[in-house]
């Protein structure tokens, strides 16, 4: 398999969405300090992560919920995705 040209791109999110992953890999940070974050009802606690990666050039085509609760700062999360910039189903 031909080598894949990809990005990586970093969204902040400050209200509740859903986030189309679309891509390699994406990870969601909660940064210390702030409202509970909840990805797919599954909680983040205070400074964690959570990263999906697929293997062998599959893409996640998940759609990911992402809601807050309070008691914190405020609303914020960090995501991170590893995005193709070529079509490599062709060839």
């Amino acid at each position: 398999m031909k080598p894949i040209d990809v990005i990586n791109e970093t969204q902040f999110i400050g209200d509740e969405t859903m986030v189309t992953s679309d891509c390699f890999a994406i990870t969601f940070k909660r940064p210390s300090g702030t409202n509970p974050v909840y990805i797919n009802g599954y909680p983040l606690e205070d400074g964690e992560s959570i990263q999906f990666e697929q293997t062998e050039n599959h893409l996640d085509r998940t759609q990911y919920n992402v809601t807050f609760g309070t008691g914190g700062s405020g609303n914020q999360c960090y995501v991170f995705r590893t995005i193709p910039v070529t079509n490599y189903f062709k060839d």
